[in-house]
C-alpha cells in the first residue's frame, strides 16, 4: 500500500471531514494553478523559439507533441508506480523529471535535442496530470462535483493565461525564462507538502479490463480523444496563427493569454450550471459554442476588442468541454475504479493531443494561417454530433458492470 512506502496519511475520501476535504482540495488546487502557470510558459515560449528559429509549422507540431507522446507512454505504467511509490512521491518524481528537461532544453537548443528532451518532459507532466485529476475527483462529493472540477479546470486555465505573460516580460532570451518555469514547477509541490496529512486514498485495482472501461463510458472517452486534438493545436498553434496573420509577436503570444483567461473564469460558471441544468447539457452547449468560434475568428482578427472577446468565449467553452468530461468521469466511475479510468482518459486525451499539433500545423501549410481554426472547429464539431447522437439514444445510460463486479 502506498503508506507503507511514504509518509503521507492516507485515507479514504468518504473518511475527510469537510475541514479535511478542503484543506485537501486547496491544496491540490493550488498546485494546478502554480503548475499551469509553468505550463502556460513552456507552451508559449517553446513555439514562439522555434517560430524565431524559422521552423516549418509543421515541424513545429511535431515537436509539440513529443510531451504527448511521453505522456501516453507513462500512463501504461504510472498505476504500477503509483502503487509502489504512493500518491506524494510519485507526483514528486514527475515534477523532478519536469525541472530537469526545462534545464536540459537552453542547454541544448538543437530542434533534434528537443524532440527527445520534450518527450521526457511528457513522462513527468503524466503523473502531476493523472494524480490531480483523480485527487480532485476522488475527494469533490457528486452533489457538487461539477463545481468543484470548474474551479480545479478554472485555476489551472487561470495558471496557463499568467504563463505567456511571463514571456512577454522577460523574452525568450537565454536561460532566463526556463529558469523560471523550472522555479514554478518546483513551487507547484510546495502546496502538496502542508497537505500530506489529508492526501486522499488513490486506489489503483490490478489488471481491469481496459476494453471494460470503454465499454462503460464510451462517449467520454471519444469526447477525450476530440477534445484533446483541439486543445493542444489551440494551445501550441496560436501564437504562430497570430504571426502568420500579420500580428506582431507579443500580440500573437497575448492572444493565448486572453484564450486562456476565458479557460479560467468561465469554469466556475460552466460547472455551477452543470450541476444543475445537466452535465451533458453544458457539454454540447459548450462544444457547439467551441465549433462556432473558430468560424467567427478569421473575421475579427485585426479588431482588438472584437478579436479578445471572441478568444475569451471561445477559450472558456472549449476548456469547459474537457472539465465537464472530467466531472461526468468522476460521476460514472467507482473510487476504486477511478485511477485507472484516470489513466485512460489522459491516455486517450494525449493521443488526440499527439494528434492535435501536426494536423494543425499541417493544416496551416496547406491554408495559411486559416488552416487551423478550420482543424479545431471541426473537431468541437464532431463532439456535438457524435456525442449529442449517444446521448439522445440512450447511451451510457446504465452501468455496465466489470469481470470482477
Amino acid at each position: 500500500m502506498p503508506s507503507e512506502t511514504t509518509s503521507e496519511a492516507t485515507a479514504p475520501a468518504t473518511e475527510l471531514t469537510p475541514s479535511q476535504r478542503r484543506k485537501s482540495l486547496t491544496a491540490m488546487m493550488i498546485c494546478a494553478f502554480i503548475a499551469g502557470i509553468s505550463f502556460g510558459v513552456f507552451i508559449s515560449m517553446l513555439s514562439v523559439i522555434l517560430e524565431v528559429w524559422g521552423v516549418e509549422p509543421t515541424v513545429i507540431g511535431l515537436n509539440s507533441a513529443m510531451p504527448i507522446l511521453g505522456i501516453i507512454v507513462a500512463s501504461f505504467f504510472l498505476p504500477a508506480v503509483l502503487r509502489r511509490l504512493g500518491t506524494l512521491r510519485t507526483i514528486f518524481a514527475g515534477i523532478a523529471i519536469e525541472i530537469i528537461a526545462l534545464l536540459l532544453l537552453p542547454t541544448f537548443p538543437d530542434v533534434g535535442a528537443w524532440f527527445v528532451i520534450r518527450f521526457f518532459a511528457g513522462l513527468g507532466i503524466a503523473a502531476q496530470w493523472v494524480i490531480s485529476e483523480t485527487w480532485v475527483n476522488t475527494v469533490a462529493e457528486e452533489k457538487n462535483r461539477g463545481l468543484t472540477i470548474g474551479i480545479f479546470a478554472g485555476l489551472l486555465g487561470g495558471g496557463i493565461a499568467i504563463g505567456p505573460l511571463i514571456i512577454v516580460a522577460v523574452g525568450i532570451d537565454g536561460y532566463t525564462p526556463f529558469l523560471i518555469g523550472a522555479a514554478l514547477a518546483l513551487a507547484s509541490a510546495l502546496p502538496l507538502l502542508f497537505a500530506r496529512k489529508v492526501v486522499p486514498r488513490i486506489e489503483v485495482e490490478r489488471a481491469k479490463n481496459l476494453r471494460w472501461v470503454l465499454k462503460f463510458a464510451p462517449i467520454i472517452m471519444i469526447v477525450a480523444v476530440i477534445s484533446g486534438l483541439g486543445d493542444e493545436a489551440i494551445f501550441t498553434l496560436l501564437p504562430v496563427y497570430g504571426m502568420h496573420a500579420g500580428l506582431a509577436q507579443d500580440d500573437a503570444i497575448f492572444m493565448l493569454t486572453v484564450f486562456a483567461a476565458g479557460t479560467a473564469i468561465l469554469q466556475v460558471p460552466i460547472g455551477w450550471l452543470a450541476d444543475r441544468i445537466g452535465r451533458r447539457i453544458m457539454l454540447l452547449f459548450c462544444a457547439t459554442i467551441g465549433f462556432i468560434g473558430p468560424v467567427v475568428l478569421p473575421f475579427v482578427l485585426m479588431n482588438t476588442t472584437q478579436l479578445y472577446v471572441a478568444l475569451f468565449i471561445w477559450g472558456g467553452t472549449v476548456w469547459g468541454v474537457y472539465g465537464l468530461a472530467i466531472t461526468l468521469l468522476g460521476e460514472r466511475f467507482r473510487p476504486s475504479e477511478l485511477t485507472q479510468a484516470s489513466a485512460l482518459f489522459v491516455m486517450i486525451y494525449s493521443a488526440g493531443s499527439l494528434a492535435g499539433p501536426p494536423i494543425g500545423g499541417g493544416a496551416m501549410d496547406l491554408w495559411d494561417p486559416h488552416g487551423l481554426p478550420v482543424v479545431v472547429g471541426s473537431a468541437l464539431f464532431l463532439v456535438v454530433a457524435i456525442a449529442g447522437i449517444a446521448w439522445i439514444l440512450g447511451a451510457e445510460s446504465e452501468r455496465v458492470e466489470s469481470p470482477s463486479d
